[in-house]
């Protein structure tokens, strides 16, 4: 079941798509849906540990776009929601 199929419930698809990083940490399909559920939620905390890790595996499989626009997107939520300018 696709974690998109669960999206009437945001929660269970958060989890379902845990599941699946926790087996695939670097699927970068399930990391991408898992950035737009926690927006969705408006879980910023959720949201920028889902962007570091995208960062980081976009970088590791050679993608620096990606990785450069989940960078962007990491220091506006930091900066503007979190208000942790420092980190941003």
């Amino acid at each position: 079941m696709a974690a998109r199929d669960l999206s009437f419930d945001l929660e269970l698809a958060v989890e379902a798509l845990q599941g699946v990083l926790q087996l695939e940490p670097a699927d970068l399909g399930a990391l991408g849906e898992l950035c737009g559920l926690q927006r969705k939620r408006g879980d910023m905390a959720g949201l920028a540990s889902a962007l570091e890790v995208r960062a980081r595996v976009s970088e590791e499989a050679g993608d620096k776009r990606l990785a450069s626009a989940a960078l962007r997107e990491l220091a506006q939520v930091y900066e503007t929601r979190l208000g942790r300018t420092g980190e941003a």
